[in-house]
């Protein structure tokens, strides 16, 4: 009995030690090109398909769309779906997130600030 008591008083101090993630939105600052080919390697591993990315990705704000590359066909018309990635600072670090699959990598490379900072 006691040890039960022992054994539910260190999972509760466990529970209270546990401090929710903080994540926010967020932007680059001023991306090396380090920074641009992890989030390129990123966005090809989720999406299977080669992926081509400029220095004012993230800039100005927290969300990417890639088009799919064969998506406008002759006729005109898009096919397929856009994917998308979504920058945010969690615990202090930048990590890039693609929502659909919920895969998600830290960028060692890149340095970012909340979206809502200046």
């Amino acid at each position: 009995m006691r040890t039960a008591m022992l054994s539910c008083a260190l999972v509760g101090l466990a529970a209270c030690a546990h401090t929710p993630t903080q994540s926010e939105p967020a932007k680059l600052n001023a991306p090396s090109q380090a920074c641009v080919q992890l989030i390129q390697q990123f966005a090809e591993r989720v999406t299977g398909q080669p992926v081509t990315l400029g220095h004012s990705i993230f800039a100005e704000r927290d969300t990417l769309l890639l088009e799919p590359q064969a998506a406008l066909q002759i006729d005109g018309r898009v096919r397929g779906r856009p994917e998308m990635l979504w920058l945010r600072k969690t615990d202090g670090q930048c990590v890039v997130q693609h929502p659909r699959t919920e895969a998600q990598q830290v960028l060692k490379d890149c340095s970012c600030k909340a979206l809502d900072q200046q």
